[in-house]
C-alpha cells in the first residue's frame, strides 16, 4: 500500500474508516442533517457532530465505546 500526500490522513482512514462510515451514515440520516442545502454543509455538519461525540464522550468514540 502507497501513502502519497497526506499520510496521515491515509493512515487515519485504514484504521478509523469503518467506524468513520457508521458514525456518517447514521448521523446524515437525521432530520437536521437532511434539511441541509448541499453536501458540503451535510460534510461540515457531520464533522462537527463526530467533534461534539469525541469531545463529550466518557469513552473513546474512535473504538466505539
Amino acid at each position: 500500500m502507497e501513502f502519497t500526500g497526506q499520510p496521515e490522513v491515509s493512515l487515519a482512514r485504514l484504521f478509523l474508516g469503518m467506524r468513520l462510515r457508521t458514525f456518517s451514515e447514521e448521523d446524515l440520516q437525521s432530520r437536521r442533517a437532511r434539511s441541509l442545502p448541499s453536501e458540503l454543509e451535510r460534510v461540515v455538519d457531520v464533522l462537527a457532530a463526530w467533534g461534539l461525540l469525541k469531545a463529550t464522550s466518557p469513552g473513546d468514540p474512535w473504538r466505539g465505546e
